[in-house]
């Protein structure tokens, strides 16, 4: 958590303490911030139920991929397969709002942000900056989830415990991966479906071992796209010169490992693990300086094996400057209503037939706005909003 917080994201903030509990020493603890909607935490507005309209409806979500075993609830699923062979799906889970506070408007809007977001990247011009998959998503935020979850090679990464969250209009609109959350079976912690070598892809998970939790096709997707590729490459390189550089990582390993040599000491009277096999461990140190030892050696391998096999290629580590803000016109194909996030000013949007006739025109007084198109029989559309000359593609499709 201190090296995702070290990359300029927010991040659970963590304490190590001994816990007492009535009176009977229990060991050592990692206290820390749960994931949710608060000021110094998540940075999103807070979603009350009749945020229904404009801005406030677009956000603050916060989802998550994650097993239902603790009670989650499986709010939709994804339309796509996930990137491994088989017949699974991906489903999304509310995290905050729960999905029994959240208003059906805002459930069917948040459903249909991530499917038009699934939808770009799936289709044909995903790599278009204005077409693709790109106005949807805070891109900088995708690559270092994935950065976070390679360098850990986490075996729970992109499939368990990943959160996402989705900003209001007003202060950017895009989904956001992150924050990060449960690493206790990363850094070479696991002795299964090679979680343990320092070599190979946490993305490609599902199809070393399979398994219930699938992640899904977004990670390969992105990927094939050469400007996410370099622009993960260039991050990677910005990284490792100043807070994943080996210095100081293994710095950081070093301050916490010597805090700990008094509370371990009493730890492990407590829990008497040492050189015992705990699931899933892969190795069994006799001393806690062993598998301190260990810890070191394996990410040390770990950084080394990605520095030579990172995606994509760098010129520079300059960023592209940002582009103007594209409209966002989802879901589409649409069923009863089609959102638009990203006008500029009050504009007049008209709809046409196939064959250029008028089927509908709607003035809009909001950057952010929902349109009915429940009266529009299925078939293909073109979408023009004033000032702007592309006609943009519109199936509607009653289902």
């Amino acid at each position: 958590y201190q090296w995702g917080a070290a990359m300029g994201n927010y991040a659970p903030r963590t304490q190590l303490c001994e816990l007492v509990l009535n009176n009977e020493y229990m060991g050592v603890y990692v206290m820390m911030e749960r994931i949710k909607t608060n000021p110094g935490r998540v940075p999103i507005n807070p979603l009350l139920y009749e945020d229904t309209v404009d801005n406030h409806l677009t956000g603050g979500y916060i989802l998550k991929l994650d097993k239902t075993t603790a009670g989650g609830i499986i709010a939709w699923n994804s339309p796509y397969p996930p990137a491994s062979p088989g017949n699974g799906t991906i489903g999304f889970q509310l995290h905050d709002p729960a999905l029994d506070t959240l208003h059906p408007l805002q459930l069917a809007y948040i459903q249909s942000y991530v499917t038009a977001f699934e939808n770009a990247l799936a289709g044909a011009n995903y790599t278009d900056p204005v077409q693709g998959y790109a106005p949807f998503i805070d891109v900088q935020s995708f690559i270092d989830f994935f950065l976070a979850n390679e360098m850990t090679k986490n075996v729970d990464g992109y499939r368990i415990s990943s959160f996402l969250y989705k900003q209001r209009f007003s202060e950017g609109g895009k989904l956001v991966a992150g924050p990060l959350w449960d690493f206790n079976i990363a850094l070479g912690n696991a002795n299964y479906c090679q979680g343990n070598t320092t070599s190979g892809w946490a993305k490609n998970f599902n199809s070393i071992c399979g398994g219930a939790q699938l992640i899904p096709f977004w990670w390969n997707r992105l990927l094939s796209d050469s400007t996410f590729a370099n622009l993960t490459h260039c991050r990677w390189l910005e990284l490792r010169q100043g807070p994943l550089s080996d210095t100081v990582v293994m710095t950081t390993i070093d301050s916490l490992a010597a805090v700990l040599q008094g509370p371990a000491q009493r730890h492990f009277i407590r829990w008497p693990i040492l050189g015992t096999y705990v699931w899933p461990n892969n190795f069994i140190g006799q001393t806690f300086a062993e598998e301190i030892n260990y810890l070191k050696t394996w990410l040390s391998n770990r950084l080394a094996w990605l520095d030579a096999n990172m995606v994509g290629t760098c010129d520079n580590l300059s960023m592209p400057e940002p582009q103007k803000e594209a409209l966002r016109i989802f879901p589409n194909p649409s069923d009863h209503v089609l959102y638009l996030e990203g006008l500029e000013k009050p504009s007049c949007v008209r709809i046409y037939h196939a064959t250029g006739a008028l089927a509908a025109s709607v003035r809009l007084s909001s950057y952010t706005s929902a349109i009915s198109t429940e009266s529009l029989p299925n078939g293909m559309y073109y979408l023009q909003v004033d000032g702007n000359p592309t006609l943009f593609k519109l199936l509607i499709l009653h289902l």
